[in-house]
């Protein structure tokens, strides 16, 4: 059986061929101005359930740097405050020792009555409006003392303290979590205890320090100051607790973003183009189309009359 070649025939095989060109242009084009393999999932063929639980773990990574950047500053503002406790415990006793040391209690109020400003001004430090050592009661003052008075007898030390006792805690990767917090109560409530008993022995019938230190003085400085070395200790202890829930919550945070780079990576692997080998594809899809189109014009301005009427004439 002889198979006829007929116009109609030729015009479908090279205008298919032509649509499979524009095809191809039409998708390295796209390629090229996205910078992606494709458009959607479809396009990426076997590599789609690689992609999908790549970006699945990517957004869990995401949202754990974004959470763990957004702590270490609001740590950075915690960490200034335990600090600040720490300084007026040490800069307290200080105070007191000089006092004793040169037998005169001129200024010695004066001193803790700024120390405790500066104590009450940390312990109820606010981050974003909410109190940072508030226990989870976000909007409570958590030190509601005001002033050396309040603390005159026979008020207790820990009826000042609001906070709620829940001690913040903050994931920092998939299985960890850990202290990033403190409750006011337990950043100050030691130091203020000893604020009280200098304000009780203020207003006492043996206080009234100034001029020249009496006996009595002399012995409740010395009590004071070992109560407040034991203080000092104690914050100290605690602003390097803090310091090293920070450099935990840092050392994730890099932890987490290195993983972010690397799955972003993975991902661009599985789905960006190779500049190059795209802009050589669209070329030779556009040489493709140019060619299917010069071919398929050729054959429309051609029939079997034209050699049959040159045949004729000859």
């Amino acid at each position: 059986m002889v198979t006829r070649v007929t116009t109609a025939n030729t015009y479908g095989a090279i205008l298919s061929d032509l649509m499979a060109a524009q095809n191809r242009q039409t998708t390295a084009g796209q390629q090229v101005a996205t910078g992606k393999l494709g458009s959607d999932l479809v396009g990426f063929g076997s590599q789609t359930r690689n992609i999908v639980a790549t970006n699945t773990v990517k957004a869990r990574v995401d949202t754990m740097v974004d959470q763990l950047k957004s702590l270490n500053v609001k740590m950075n503002f915690q960490q200034s405050a335990v600090q600040q406790v720490s300084d007026v415990a040490s800069q307290l006793k200080l105070s007191l020792t000089n006092a004793l040391a040169s037998g005169q209690g001129d200024g010695v109020m004066s001193d803790v009555t700024s120390f405790f400003s500066q104590a009450m001004q940390a312990l109820n430090t606010q981050y974003g409006g909410d109190y940072l050592f508030s226990g989870g009661q976000a909007q409570t003052k958590p030190f509601t003392a005001t002033g050396l008075s309040d603390l005159n007898s026979p008020a207790t030390v820990s009826s000042f303290f609001m906070d709620g006792g829940l001690i913040p805690t903050n994931q920092i990767d998939d299985s960890t979590t850990i202290q990033t917090g403190f409750l006011a109560s337990d950043l100050g409530q030691s130091l203020m205890t000893s604020f009280q008993d200098i304000q009780n022995f203020q207003v006492g019938t043996t206080g009234s320090f100034g001029g020249p230190l009496t006996d009595a003085q002399q012995t409740f400085l010395t009590s004071a100051i070992t109560q407040l070395s034991t203080v000092v200790n104690s914050t100290i202890q605690t602003s390097a607790l803090g310091g090293d829930m920070q450099a935990r919550v840092t050392a994730a945070s890099t932890t987490q973003t290195d993983r972010q780079t690397t799955l972003t990576s993975s991902l661009g692997d599985m789905t960006d183009i190779n500049e190059a080998n795209a802009a050589a594809a669209l070329t030779q899809a556009q040489t493709a189309v140019q060619a299917s189109a010069q071919v398929f014009m050729t054959l429309k301005g051609m029939s079997l009359l034209n050699y049959l009427s040159g045949s004729t004439g000859g």
